[in-house]
Formats: C-alpha cells, structure tokens, sequence
C-alpha cells in the first residue's frame, strides 16, 4: 500500500494534486499496489473520478499521523505547505516518507527520505538533510508531468492565445484578462479550471458573449491539445508553463502566489517573458499587447529551455524510490 497525502481546492488550487496524480498513474503502470489518496473533503470527487481509492483528513495533526502509521504503508508521499516538520518527523521514523518541495521555506532542515523538486530553479535553494541521508531528486529531470506529456508528440503550428489561471481562480483574473482583450481582434481562448466558481463562470459568459474572437474552453480534462494549437500561453509560473516548453509553445508567465517567484525568477533570465504579479500588473490591452510581441520576438531564445523538459521525470524518480 501507498499513501498520498495532499490536499487542494477553490482556495488552494490543484497544483498538489495533480501532481501527485501523475506519480500514483506512473507508480500503477509500472508495479500491482494499492495507493490511498488521504485528503480534504472538498478533493474527494476529483480523486475518485481518476480512479483512486480516498481518504478524508482535514487537518495535519498527530491523530492523522497515528492513522497513517497505523495502516503501515510501504511509503508515504507527502505534498503540502500546511503541515510542520514534527509532523514529518514523526512519520518518517516509522514509514519512508516521500516528500514533494517547491522552494525549500516551509520545512527545513529535511527530514523526509526523498525530496522531489522537478522546477528550474533548484539549484539556488540550499537543502541540508536533518538525519544526513535524504536523496534529493532536484531540477527538470525530475520534473513529474501529466500522462499526457510523457510520450514525444508532433509540434503542431498553433494560432491565437490560451489564457488560463489552473484548476481554479481564486482571485479572480480571469474577467480581468478579458476585459483587457476585448476589443482585440486574435483568437483568445479561456480556460474555465474545474474548480471555477459558477458566478465567475457566469461573468464570464456574458463579458465574452457575441464576441466570436473569444473561444471558452469549459473544464478540460488536459490543456495539452488546447496548448498545441495556440500560438502562446499566458500561465501562472507553476507546472502549466512547463507543458507550453513541452510543446515548444510561447509561455508568458505571471505570479500569484510567493511559491512561484522563483520559479518566474528562473524562467525570466532564460528569455521568458513575465506580466509580473497579479497583484501589482496592469490589465490594460497595451501592456498585454507589449509582452505578447515581445515574446513572439524573443521566442528563438526559447530554444534551450525547449530542450530541457522531456517528460519523463515521472519515470527517473520511480526508478529511483526502487
């Protein structure tokens, strides 16, 4: 038995989740093992529709620990920023614990027996193991993405521009997008996450209606065919910009969470264009307009960086948790 533990949501977003997905559907191809999903409520229908057997536990508490220990699972993958290293701690001395990391703030020093940061930017961050022994599976040859990417495609030549926020929006970008390109004449494809809530669904549907150069793409199950026929991308600098790479497409990034900044910090010194923080970026159709043509400029200093993500992370960090 495997058990992941995570948790995601309108407020969190699934950026966890899905990456914990993508290892469960690899750990399944490759091995016959039961994997328990060990998550919030809100994630239960999501998870079950993938195929995974679930567990519900809101909280990172010593009760939850005691009830993980107590089903003794051959490992433990661990993927949140709302627990604490006693609480790692505490599994990791009785079970292998596996331990998903985006920039090394939360728990440190490590006490998991594997640590998996698949971004870019990982050699700026400074990892020191607590017990002396953590394997660290660090950079973009580690990087798990989505089924869909695992396996070398055709480069298809795209039109228009996908804008997409993830699995949800919690702060509401994406009116804002729109209301910027609205007078555009291009192709804008919107992706409406399946954690959108239905009133943002509902705005949506009315700043964009009677408006043909706007294409609403509702709850797909994959961007990967949505990414491969559009010219660029406008992402969050989170695991959607490494399947733009993937794909060889234009990703023009933005950040909306602290755990992103040294990801697009990365990103930008290799050529890719950033809209900045949401928080301070203007919605405004001329600085759109300016950074999208500065990436179509730039996109031959991409090529690198095209290169570089090859999808089979998933499979390296299997072999080696054997």
């Amino acid at each position: 038995m495997i058990i992941f533990r995570t948790n995601g949501g309108q407020k969190t977003g699934l950026g966890h989740i899905m990456r914990c997905l993508s290892l469960a559907k690899a750990i399944k191809q490759t091995q016959k093992t039961t994997i328990i999903f060990r998550i919030n409520k809100e994630l239960e229908p999501f998870v079950k529709t993938k195929g995974f057997q679930t567990q519900i536990a809101e909280s990172y508490n010593q009760q939850d620990v005691k009830q993980i220990i107590k089903q003794n699972p051959k490992y433990v993958v661990f993927d949140s920023y709302l627990s604490t290293s006693q609480y790692l701690e505490t599994i990791q001395r009785e079970i292998l614990l596996i331990q998903f990391d985006d920039n090394n703030d939360i728990y440190n020093p490590i006490v998991a027996d594997i640590v998996i940061n698949g971004n870019i930017h990982t050699e700026s961050l400074n990892y020191q193991s607590k017990n002396q022994n953590t394997q660290f599976l660090l950079g973009p040859k580690y990087l798990i993405m989505r089924e869909a990417y695992w396996q070398d495609t055709e480069i298809t030549k795209g039109k228009g521009i996908l804008i997409t926020t993830g699995g949800s929006d919690f702060l509401h970008l994406m009116p804002k997008f729109i209301k910027a390109l609205q007078k555009t004449s291009f192709l804008k494809k919107i992706i409406i996450g399946p954690a959108y809530e239905e009133s943002e669904i509902e705005e949506i549907i009315k700043l964009t209606n009677n408006n043909q150069t706007f294409q609403l793409i509702h709850k797909p199950t994959s961007l990967k065919e949505h990414i491969a026929n559009s010219e660029m991308v406008i992402t969050a600098a989170a695991s959607t910009v490494y399947e733009v790479l993937r794909l060889k497409k234009i990703p023009i990034i933005y950040t909306l969470a602290e755990n992103q900044k040294q990801i697009a910090k990365a990103l930008t010194e290799k050529s890719v264009i950033s809209l900045g923080d949401v928080k301070t970026m203007p919605f405004d159709e001329v600085f759109l307009l300016k950074k999208m043509n500065q990436s179509i400029i730039g996109k031959k200093n991409l090529e690198t960086l095209f290169n570089f993500i090859d999808g089979k992370g998933v499979f390296r960090i299997i072999e080696n948790i054997k």
